[in-house]
């Protein structure tokens, strides 16, 4: 990872500011559920950062009425398509692709600055499965949290969540849950494997000075 992978500029920033939520608690009402994937959030202690997500994004609203026979074969792929067309609506998603009815295989990207205060989630706020919240130089990551008994019933009905999240930054780090910690030369690089719907969120906080990523890319 490069300095300039981490210079973001303000347009982009902004473009991510639409995307924010402070929700972290979700239900099964309306929400997507990673599964399959590698995720990582890059962040410099200059307040830039980017974030990749590879792998599969599922509707489990949808995936639990398939499993419960509660809609049809030819209403599963109709909301499917729905779904496919308003993920398409972010330009952050490269690749997207629906591979069975409510999963859709995607490749996406975003980077910029994050000022102070600042709110972001992915996918989107009222169906996030991480959040990023910067609040007096403080920024916190965290994957979604699920309740208990919305876990249970994912893991119930066959529904997988499996892959790898990753948090890498020059910063310093105050607080964190991940079990797996690498140097990567000045980068320190939080690793999470996430197993199933119960494993543990990710949790991550650290200092930050989003000052210096606006003022570069606000430069002439």
């Amino acid at each position: 990872m490069t300095d300039a992978h981490l210079t973001m500029t303000r347009r982009t920033g902004r473009r991510l500011l639409q995307l924010l939520s402070a929700v972290l608690v979700l239900g099964l009402s309306s929400c997507y559920i990673p599964d399959s994937f590698l995720a990582e959030f890059r962040i410099s202690k200059g307040g830039g950062a980017a974030i990749d997500y590879n792998g599969d994004l599922v509707w489990i609203p949808l995936a639990l009425d398939i499993a419960d026979s509660k809609v049809s074969r030819d209403e599963a792929a109709e909301k499917s398509q729905i779904l496919l067309k308003d993920l398409g609506r972010d330009g952050g998603f490269k690749e997207l692709k629906q591979t069975g009815d409510a999963r859709f295989r995607v490749s996406y990207h975003r980077e910029g600055c994050m000022p102070d205060p600042y709110l972001y989630s992915f996918v989107r706020r009222n169906a996030q499965i991480m959040s990023v919240h910067v609040k007096d130089r403080i920024l916190t990551v965290r994957g979604s949290q699920f309740r208990p008994s919305d876990a249970a019933r994912m893991m119930a009905k066959g529904v997988p969540m499996r892959g790898e999240f990753r948090v890498v930054t020059d910063a310093k780090v105050t607080n964190h849950n991940s079990r797996d910690v690498r140097a990567f030369g000045p980068y320190t690089v939080y690793v999470w494997k996430i197993e199933n719907p119960l494993s543990p969120s990710p949790r991550l906080s650290m200092e930050i000075d989003p000052t210096v990523c606006i003022r570069e890319n606000s430069k002439p």
